[in-house]
């Protein structure tokens, strides 16, 4: 930066810090594929319905605005334009930031978000984007952070599930595609044993009677149970439950931060179970203990 009359000087943005070899190589890879293939930082589309009304879902016009900026993915002058642009949709504007950083040699100064939620990242200051929706564009190797660019479609009624093999959207049904929960659970810190009951993907962990759970039945050993409206079940042992400590990441937080909006009761039930040795099957528990329960 120079002003009249005086030396140049170095000018940083707030938020912004010099780039590491490390992070300069990893935005230079991501950045370099994005250019290369942008739709494959878009989530695959699952719904092709109208919503009520005969209205078109706000995730197909999104894309809709993307595509007409993927056609324009080499031309800088209109995506400079595009990018700085005070109306259109805010994904599409950092689309477009994102595309137009793809085109840089080297990354020297970079952008760092970070949510509690969503997790880190580095990224290209560019355009007037939103930098959580930068950063999830410029990061798409990041399961959860990839989300966030979408999190405004998500407040309007539509769903997002995110893992290893993919990203889609299932549009206003949330229905999680069968891959996206072995994948999950593969990433979870349980051991978990995998069977198929009557048509159904069941996984418990070390010690549990596969039929007890399925059939809810009472056990000394104790489990909690994820009932997942599409017929899935995984059971969690309270042995394996209490084996970890404090530091380690909840289960229900790693499975609620693969999907978007992270609400668990839209795709399933939970319930837990436990009896103390010898206790009868048919004796009621003391008022005292289910006043306690409640």
């Amino acid at each position: 930066m120079e002003f009249p009359g005086q030396k140049k000087t170095r000018a940083r943005m707030r938020g912004t810090k010099q780039a590491n070899e490390a992070t300069a190589k990893k935005l230079a890879r991501e950045l370099g594929q994005f250019r290369e293939n942008p739709r494959s930082h878009l989530p695959a589309m699952e719904f092709s319905g109208k919503l009520r009304w005969g209205r078109t879902d706000p995730v197909t016009k999104t894309l809709s605005e993307i595509e007409k900026i993927i056609k324009k993915k080499n031309d800088l002058k209109w995506l400079s334009k595009r990018m700085m642009s005070k109306r259109g949709d805010d994904v599409a504007k950092a689309f477009a930031g994102s595309l137009h950083a793809a085109h840089d040699e080297q990354f020297t100064m970079v952008g760092q978000f970070k949510s509690g939620s969503f997790g880190s990242g580095s990224y290209v200051r560019r355009g007037d984007g939103k930098p959580g929706y930068l950063a999830g564009i410029q990061n798409y190797a990041n399961l959860t952070l990839r989300m966030l660019p979408w999190e405004d479609h998500a407040k309007r009624g539509m769903h997002f599930f995110s893992w290893e093999g993919g990203f889609v959207c299932t549009g206003p049904d949330p229905n999680p595609p069968k891959d996206w929960l072995a994948d999950v659970l593969k990433r979870s810190r349980f051991d978990l044993e995998h069977n198929e009951i009557d048509g159904h993907q069941v996984w418990t962990t070390k010690g549990l009677d596969v039929d007890e759970l399925m059939n809810g039945a009472s056990s000394t050993v104790g489990h909690v149970a994820f009932r997942f409206h599409n017929g899935s079940v995984i059971g969690l042992g309270l042995d394996a439950l209490q084996s970890f400590s404090k530091k380690d990441a909840p289960f229900v937080h790693h499975l609620a931060l693969s999907m978007l909006p992270p609400l668990l009761p839209t795709i399933l039930s939970m319930d837990a179970v436990w009896k103390p040795e010898g206790w009868p099957e048919d004796r009621e528990l003391p008022e005292a203990s289910v006043e306690g329960i409640n």
